[in-house]
């Protein structure tokens, strides 16, 4: 049994600055943060199904919509992984509240298979895999604080902020991030200044 630290995130800035295709393009300083969710690995050799998820949160889905079941299923295959297993996933993080909660569950997931089977697999190629199921799960596997770019799968290591508190108030209503880029609006956008930050946190 594997038992993994999946904790939020936070953007310092974000700044889209551009389209390609249907995705948009984007700057963002983000730094993880102490609330954390809990991803509990076990193998289950006598399930009838290879991917069990649990959880204790009522509402979230635990069939194949949950990026937790789509990066088990999509790493057992590809390493030809037999086994069937058991996820349970603590919340602590609210659902669909902007803190990642759903990357850093994949996330940890994606390091916890990784430990349960002893594989030698690199941080970078976990990145890759994660990439292609959530813009966030790049970031999440590395922690620490990162400027993100591209579709926001970009990561490159800065210094982190010193350590202090920070205050996050959730009005307990849940917002889809695919909904909320379909109605960004260029011409309304303020324009923010990655660079600044970057320059804030490094002095």
């Amino acid at each position: 049994m594997i038992r993994i630290k999946a904790p939020a995130k936070i953007n310092l800035s974000l700044s889209i600055i551009g389209k390609l295709g249907a995705f948009h393009q984007v700057e963002m300083v983000m730094t993880t943060i102490d609330l954390s969710d809990y991803i509990t690995i076990t193998k289950t050799p006598d399930a009838t199904e290879q991917i069990t998820l649990k959880s204790d949160a009522p509402t979230l889905p635990l069939g194949p919509t949950n990026l937790v079941y789509q990066v088990a299923d999509i790493f057992l295959n590809k390493y030809n992984i037999p086994d069937k297993i058991e996820i349970l996933i603590e919340k602590n993080i609210p659902v669909s509240g902007g803190l990642a909660g759903g990357s850093t569950d994949a996330a940890a997931t994606f390091k916890g298979l990784r430990e349960l089977f002893s594989l030698d697999i690199s941080n970078a190629t976990l990145c890759e895999m994660g990439a292609k199921i959530g813009s966030d799960i790049p970031f999440c596997i590395i922690g620490g604080t990162a400027l993100a770019t591209g579709r926001g799968g970009i990561i490159t290591p800065i210094k982190s902020p010193p350590r202090c508190w920070v205050i996050i108030i959730n009005p307990r209503i849940s917002v889809s991030t695919r909904e909320i880029y379909k109605k960004f609006s260029f011409a309304e956008a303020d324009d923010i200044d990655t660079q600044l930050m970057l320059e804030a946190i490094e002095n």
